[in-house]
């Protein structure tokens, strides 16, 4: 079990301190997100032991943590998400393509476009 000790309780307030976002749950469930998701601090913690609370509450190693250090490496960078409105639209250019490359001859015979017609 944790304590609370005069360091750990001065490193917090220091932290506080530097940025009302940082008074925000919400800022702080974001950063224990981003802990819990890297496997590199999960094992640290395991293994190395040198993954703490006191690490946690040291500006430099959080700014760190926040910048992205200790995101898994192996994990791919993903595009956003598109929106509805994004995805109708790529799937309509796709459409309009489709439909330019096999169009129709006169003779109602599909080509597309490289063959002569009624080959």
């Amino acid at each position: 079990m944790l304590k609370k000790t005069p360091s750990r309780e001065k490193a917090l307030q220091t932290l506080l301190d530097t940025s009302a976002d940082r008074k925000k749950i919400l800022w702080w469930q974001k950063v224990f997100d981003r802990v819990s998701s890297s496997e590199f601090l999960k094992n640290s913690v395991q293994e190395r032991n040198w993954f703490t609370l006191d690490w946690l509450l040291n500006e430099n190693n959080l700014v760190k943590l926040l910048e992205g250090r200790y995101d898994n490496r192996h994990e791919k960078i993903q595009k956003p998400v598109k929106s509805i409105a994004e995805i109708l639209e790529q799937h309509s250019k796709n459409s309009n393509t489709i439909d330019a490359e096999y169009s129709m001859t006169g003779e109602g015979e599909a080509h597309d476009g490289e063959r002569p017609p009624g080959f």
